[in-house]
């Protein structure tokens, strides 16, 4: 080759190197000068985050507004921060955590994948203990972007007490959030899940803090900077007595656990005791019942098993559940036939122990019959034919209508979720009730028919054409099939005597049995139930309070009232079907027992009372599931629970 040649390849490879170099020259400058500031943002994005600090939640107070119910108490938590964008890098990270955690790395790829980003951390675990953080320490250099935080989560102090009105607390669930991302919740957040915590949720909830974290390149936390601090939630302080609420729950494991060496089935109650004057609540129970504290951190396996299981049902508010009320529902019917002037309470029917309608026998308890029975006696004695024959001469919609106006049979708007209605003795109730059996082609040809018969019916000239139709309709309704229940859709004779006995199509729960109970105490006012006195701000001051108020006043007269609570004394005298369960107590009783029937297994057994029966404070209420009978399987939590509402006020 030439020297020619090698000076012409020798000036182009210097063109190439001094382009190239021009090239990355200008590139340089370009980054330096016109895209410094996003360079600038993302290195400050890279080592400086803006994270939440959570706020404690508003603690619960009993009704004495000094002992906790619920407090916080603070405990570590893991988070993990990303380093970059690239979820990859964080595999190795993932899998050393989890083992430490004891956790499985799919979980804490799970958390990641509902809420990854590079600008805060996502918690992992929480209640870590301090075995574990320590081991974290040691190999923070193994886990780049693993935060370590103290923040508050729930405890109670009175261990599982009142689990089913406070209610429990998790993390947000991704429903939840859609439902209110407008009002800044974001994943990781705390909610209540049920209870007080779900009803109240927007007062317990406190304000997050903000902080400035600055990381090093190995995702450590280097330096702090508080920005805001978080404010906490506001506290509730409950109507709840926690010496009457620890009394409610014991009595009813203890009395469980006694009955059923007679009866297997009985392994479930709930008990109401309230305010006669107020509504408040002083007490709310129910068994089985289940630990909130386990909620503040991961759940085994073996708990979410024994937790969730689904013939035990922990989770069941048992006292807005509806049951067969039994005896207990007899004062509706003694107020209903005295208002209508139907029943004489002096007016003594001949009991055969007895009743018969239509090819149906309803008995009495006691096979000979009650002899002579007034009304102050059958309530006394619980005389099933005296109220079936009175109460088939009032009629079910008059039963009906005084059962709402005691709170029966309709949502009493406790501070609660999940309060059901109960069910009114009504046609209406029972065409619904039955309906719901039949298959969707039958009840789509029944509302025709129905709709037909209702029209023709309405436009009927005279009483016996109307009775016609009636009958045309009932023989066209059976040819549909599905006799039997067709047959139940309509009232039979037999419905208005069952339901004056409290069984049949009635059921109602324990919180409006109380109510009820209370409103014949004191004069026929329906308060409101209501577990929330007054709520404060975490300084002390109030931010709201809550005052009895009757949501209705029972259409009755002060003298029927008195005569019905004349009867209700003298259940608890000599006697009467709750004779012995309270006579060591220093005061006065009214009471009614109450046994409902349960096809197939053992009956419910039922119980409301008041105290004391001259100057009533407070009505009770007690179903005790698979008990036998009202005075023996329910009567002695109620009589407890009277004992220590009176030993502490």
């Amino acid at each position: 080759m030439g020297n020619k040649a090698i000076k012409r390849r020798a000036k182009f490879f210097v063109i190439i190197v001094a382009l190239i170099f021009l090239i990355l020259s200008f590139r340089l400058a370009y980054l330096q000068v016109f895209q410094v500031e996003k360079f600038k943002t993302l290195a400050q994005q890279n080592h400086i985050r803006f994270v939440s600090i959570p706020a404690p939640r508003g603690e619960i107070f009993a009704r004495d507004a000094k002992t906790k119910i619920v407090n916080n108490k603070p405990v570590y938590t893991v988070s993990l921060m990303s380093l970059s964008s690239e979820r990859e890098n964080m595999l190795n990270v993932i899998e050393n955590l989890a083992k430490i955690l004891e956790m499985d790395p799919e979980e804490i790829r799970k958390k990641l994948e509902e809420e990854f980003g590079i600008y805060h951390p996502v918690k992992i675990a929480s209640d870590v203990s301090l075995d574990k953080i320590l081991n974290i320490e040691q190999h923070s250099l193994e886990l780049p972007g693993v935060v370590i935080d103290v923040e508050p989560v729930r405890d109670y102090p009175l261990g599982p007490i009142a689990s089913h009105v406070v209610g429990y607390v998790r993390e947000i669930n991704a429903e939840q959030l859609e439902k209110f991302k407008d009002k800044g919740y974001r994943m990781g957040d705390d909610f209540g899940q049920t209870g007080l915590e779900y009803f109240y949720e927007e007062y317990l909830r406190g304000t997050p803090g903000i902080k400035q974290v600055e990381v090093d390149a190995m995702g450590r936390v280097v330096r702090e900077l508080i920005i805001s601090n978080p404010v906490p939630g506001n506290n509730l302080i409950l109507t709840i007595d926690h010496n009457v609420q620890i009394a409610a729950e014991e009595a009813l494991k203890t009395q469980l656990e006694l009955l059923q060496k007679e009866h297997p089935d009985a392994r479930a109650g709930s008990v109401v005791a309230i305010d006669v004057n107020t509504g408040g609540i002083i007490a709310l129970a129910n068994y089985p019942s289940y630990d909130p504290s386990i909620f503040t951190r991961t759940i085994k396996p073996s708990e979410f098993k024994e937790l969730y299981d689904p013939k035990v049902m922990r989770f069941l508010n048992r006292a807005l559940n509806p049951y067969p009320p039994g005896s207990t529902f007899k004062m509706v019917v003694a107020v209903a036939g005295l208002e209508t002037g139907i029943i004489d309470p002096d007016y003594k029917l001949a009991t055969k122990g007895y009743f018969f309608i239509e090819g149906t026998r309803i008995n009495d308890w006691r096979p000979g019959g009650h002899g002579l029975t007034d009304l102050r006696k059958a309530i006394k004695e619980s005389v099933n034919s005296y109220f079936c024959y009175f109460g088939t001469l009032i009629g079910n919609g008059v039963i009906a209508d005084y059962a709402k106006q005691f709170g029966l049979g309709r949502v009493l708007g406790i501070d609660l979720p999940g309060e059901q209605m109960g069910i009114l003795p009504t046609e209406e109730w029972k065409y619904k009730l039955y309906k719901q059996y039949l298959t969707e082609d039958r009840k789509k040809k029944l509302e025709e028919l129905k709709e037909k018969y209702d029209k023709l019916i309405a436009a009927a000239s005279s009483e016996v054409e109307r009775k016609k139709l009636k009958n045309k309709f009932a023989r066209e309704r059976a040819l549909l099939g599905q006799e039997e229940i067709m047959w139940e859709l309509s009232w039979r004779a037999y419905d208005t005597p069952l339901i004056s006995i409290g069984q049949g199509i009635i059921k109602y729960t324990p919180l409006q049995l109380a109510c009820y109970t209370a409103a014949i105490a004191n004069g026929g006012k329906l308060y409101r139930p209501h577990l929330v006195k007054k709520i404060v701000t975490h300084d002390g001051k109030l931010k709201k309070s809550f005052e009895p108020e009757v949501i209705n006043r029972v259409n009755v007269s002060p003298l029927n009232l008195a005569i019905v609570r004349q009867g209700m004394e003298m259940v608890t005298q000599p006697g009467g079907t709750a004779y012995g369960i309270f006579n060591d107590l220093p005061f006065t009783v009214a009471a009614k027992t109450g046994t409902a029937e349960i096809a197939g297994r053992d009956n419910h057994g039922l119980i409301v009372a008041y105290a004391p029966a001259d100057n009533p404070q407070v009505a009770v209420a007690v179903v005790i599931e698979h008990a036998g009978s009202g005075a023996r399987g329910a009567g002695p939590v109620a009589r407890d629970v009277l004992a220590a509402y009176f030993q502490n006020n």
